[in-house]
């Protein structure tokens, strides 16, 4: 199923400038576009629920980004994880 952004924003109860500010970051690199209308579909909903979960342990925008390029890279990024709230948690 797709949605536009306005259904997203009130799915994840997040302002739309939101939405738009995690697109204009790179944070969902398969975003679909219908009339320049962005459509976002199953995968960006789960990548939506990674960044707020990983908003929500504390992790800046920069750092989320860096996260899911690595979780395409596979099994080296639990190491990259660990150490990244690690130092986190130590600030």
């Amino acid at each position: 199923m797709m949605y536009g952004i306005g259904e997203v924003s009130k799915m994840f109860a997040l302002p739309v400038s939101t939405l738009r500010y995690y697109d204009n970051e790179g944070l969902f690199p398969n975003l679909q576009r219908n009339a320049g209308v962005r459509v976002f579909g199953e995968q960006e909903l789960e990548q939506l629920r990674v960044i707020e979960c990983l908003k929500r342990s504390g992790l800046e925008i920069k750092d989320i980004k860096r996260f899911m390029e690595l979780c395409k890279e596979g099994s080296k990024i639990l190491k990259i994880v660990k150490r990244s709230l690690s130092n986190k948690n130590l600030k």
